[in-house]
């Protein structure tokens, strides 16, 4: 039985990464008031584990244009403080990134494309990702970087669009959201753990860098419409035709890395995924009409 370390490990995929490791292994998840990554001697006296894997992080890119600093300190110091443990103690790690492509008009994206991060929580990902390519050449740490492309499931914090469109659908009245247009490549969570576990046991000796992403993209609209079939309404949409920061027309990503190295496909389609959705969130808060 293996001992692993999760950082993270209260998140959103962070919770479901440990669940899923602790039917065979012995997980250790601290949470963050008992592990402050972001300080000078965070995980210094550690004891030593077989495996790390580090998602813990400040995410939401709206929130980082009002804060990038913070986002930057918190998402690079915390992967610094992973990095020089694997480093004392010469362990493995699975460092999960995010999509740091920028505006690629090339589709699918490739993990070759070159990144230029276009906002700030991108670029505080980014930047974990150059420290952790420099630990793996300068020090031969055994390193695998997942790049998450649009992660959705059942319990992410409703600031998110899924979360959101689903909340509107239930509320029954009318679904309002900022664009329709931008297209992303969703991928359920459990997905995403499936390749996080498989980087355990199937990653190559080396660095590795891999896209986690479907091959194909759904617009918001696209979304709203597969929420509403599951739901079996026909609501009104409306846009405040409001757009983000450098906003990106369409992402799509290229798994194929992903599924040479580790033998990985996503599992679940995007009707199943959001009908998981809809479920958790009638049964967590819809109102009895909604049952």
């Amino acid at each position: 039985m293996a001992r692993l370390l999760v950082t993270g490990g209260s998140g959103f995929i962070g919770k479901r990464l440990v669940d899923r490791l602790r039917e065979s292994h012995e997980v250790v998840a601290p949470n963050s008031t008992e592990m402050d990554l972001t300080s000078s001697g965070a995980l210094e006296s550690f004891p030593s584990v077989d495996r790390v894997f580090h998602l813990g992080a400040r995410t939401f890119v709206p929130a980082s244009w009002s804060t990038p600093r913070a986002f930057v300190e918190a998402n690079l110091l915390s992967t610094m403080a992973v990095l020089e443990y694997c480093r004392r103690t010469s362990t493995p790690a699975t460092i999960v990134s995010a999509y740091t492509y920028g505006n690629i008009e090339a589709l699918p994206i490739g993990e070759d494309q070159p990144c230029k991060p276009s906002n700030p929580y991108a670029l505080s990902k980014h930047l974990g990702e150059i420290a952790a390519e420099f630990y793996a050449r300068a020090y031969g740490l055994p390193l695998c970087i997942i790049r998450p492309f649009n992660i959705y499931g059942p319990g992410q914090d409703d600031r998110f669009l899924v979360p959101g469109i689903i909340r509107q659908v239930l509320d029954g009245r009318e679904v309002v959201v900022d664009a329709l247009a931008p297209r992303r490549d969703y991928v359920y969570v459990d997905d995403l753990v499936d390749a996080l576990v498989l980087s355990y046991s199937r990653s190559p000796i080396g660095l590795t860098v891999l896209n986690i992403a479907s091959g194909h993209s759904l617009s918001v609209g696209d979304v709203i419409a597969v929420v509403q079939h599951a739901a079996g309404t026909n609501l009104p949409v409306f846009t405040r035709d409001i757009s983000r920061p450098h906003e990106l027309a369409d992402v799509v990503g290229d798994p194929s890395r992903a599924q040479q190295v580790l033998g990985w496909r996503p599992a679940t389609s995007i009707e199943e995924g959001m009908s998981r959705c809809l479920k958790f969130e009638r049964a967590n808060f819809g109102s009895d009409s909604d049952s």
